[in-house]
């Protein structure tokens, strides 16, 4: 056995130790928490087919549920971004003018 593999499941480690939880007490609740991200991933794959099929929109634009979402998401970060921009160039003309 290799040291690397030696050290991810060493009895000590959190690794080993939720790899024990999930396959004896919380066994049924990882089971469940599995089911459902792969029930909402079929989920997606059948809005898309559904806005791809029945509502003929072209592919690019049938993203399922989650598609507008992502959009959506990166506008807000990007827009983040360009606070965190102009809140740094404030404090650095603050710095230059106090000095």
């Amino acid at each position: 056995m290799n040291t690397e593999s030696a050290t991810l499941t060493k009895p000590n480690s959190s690794f080993h130790n939720f790899l024990n939880l999930i396959n004896s007490k919380q066994h049924e609740l990882a089971l469940r928490i599995y089911m459902f991200i792969v029930l909402a991933h079929w989920g997606v794959h059948l809005v898309q087919a559904f806005q791809f099929f029945v509502l003929k929109c072209p592919r690019p634009a049938s993203r399922g549920i989650l598609g507008s979402w992502w959009t959506v998401s990166l506008v807000i970060q990007f827009w983040h971004h360009i606070e965190h921009l102009l809140l740094l160039h404030l404090c650095s003309c603050a710095v230059k003018s106090n000095a």
